[in-house]
């Protein structure tokens, strides 16, 4: 059951996570769009790669206090982790929040997002590309007239 704990703050990272990695994207595609003069089919890859990456850290960083909790929340379960930590309260997301912002300051919900960096700004970068080249020889742009 451990591993359930946290659930909440998971499902309520996913929308900001979501949300913002694709409306980044856009964005970033959109300007360069603008910087080179032409369509969205147009684009190179390295401009999709570099705009992917862009919006994986933005989103990343929105969403990362809620990874925190959430990993937080489900080592609270293990007797250890109590043990070092037991004036902590990290029975529910508030509760979770709020031991780390008084126990660690501010900075504490961002602990290890550095090194997270290395995973998803790959990650995203690739998936954007991946997902914006298979539409493109899909045909799609040139159905939406996008």
């Amino acid at each position: 059951m451990g591993l359930y704990r946290g659930m909440w703050p998971t499902a309520m990272g996913i929308i900001p996570y979501g949300g913002i990695n694709f409306m980044s994207y856009e964005y970033f595609k959109r300007l360069w769009e603008q910087h080179y003069g032409q369509g969205e089919e147009a684009l190179p890859t390295h401009v999709r790669l570099l705009s992917g990456g862009f919006a994986g850290a933005l989103g990343q960083t929105a969403s990362y206090p809620l990874d925190v909790v959430r990993r937080r929340m489900q080592l609270s379960s293990f007797v250890h982790f109590r043990d070092n930590f037991s004036r902590h309260d990290y029975s529910t997301t508030y509760s979770s929040l709020r031991s780390i912002i008084i126990y660690d300051g501010y900075m504490g919900l961002f602990r290890g997002i550095s090194i997270n960096y290395i995973k998803v700004v790959p990650m995203v970068s690739i998936s954007f590309t991946v997902y914006d080249t298979l539409l493109k020889y899909a045909g799609v742009f040139e159905q939406t007239g996008y």
